[in-house]
């Protein structure tokens, strides 16, 4: 199910959209935490990023075993990419958590009712969660890409040396 579209690896198709919008979601979540004006200028995005990037890695994941199924499990290089890229469900639930807590805040604090209003230490936590969280995936998305690229190319260089 999970193995190609259209003809091609479904895993390097897939995994671009997880290498675009996890960081994306990223970085968008870590500016609503911090920042009150993008904050109600972003509105949903941060969340809405943070789902579809979620929901992709598991699909890049599944493709990943289908491809390695093909042969190319083989290589000595892949189980680490395999088992980095287990954990990156984690990393973007952990964003989708704090996408969440930041959509919640907007919420909260776009009321002019100051008694409904959270507290700053609130506050304070979920844009500490919210970095951590951030930093997190993005740093952890590097690793895999960067363990599958290496999987992939290896010591190929592409500079010329005319």
């Amino acid at each position: 199910m999970f193995d190609t579209a259209f003809g091609l690896p479904l895993h390097p198709l897939i995994v671009h959209l997880v290498v675009v919008l996890l960081p994306l979601a990223s970085i968008t979540v870590l500016l609503a935490a911090v920042w009150p004006r993008f904050r109600r200028w972003a509105g949903p995005l941060p969340l809405g990023l943070a789902v579809v990037g979620t929901a992709a890695v598991p699909v890049a994941t599944q493709a990943g075993e289908a491809l390695a199924n093909t042969g190319l499990g083989q290589k000595p290089t892949v189980a680490p990419h395999a088992a980095l890229g287990e954990l990156m469900i984690w990393w973007a639930l952990a964003l989708l958590l704090a996408a969440g807590l930041v959509f919640w805040l907007h919420l909260k604090t776009r009321t002019v009712d100051s008694n409904r209003k959270p507290g700053q230490a609130l506050v304070a936590g979920i844009a500490v969660f919210a970095a951590v969280a951030a930093v997190g995936t993005v740093v952890h998305v590097y690793r895999v890409g960067d363990s599958g690229a290496s999987s992939v190319w290896g010591g190929t260089s592409f500079s010329s040396t005319g």
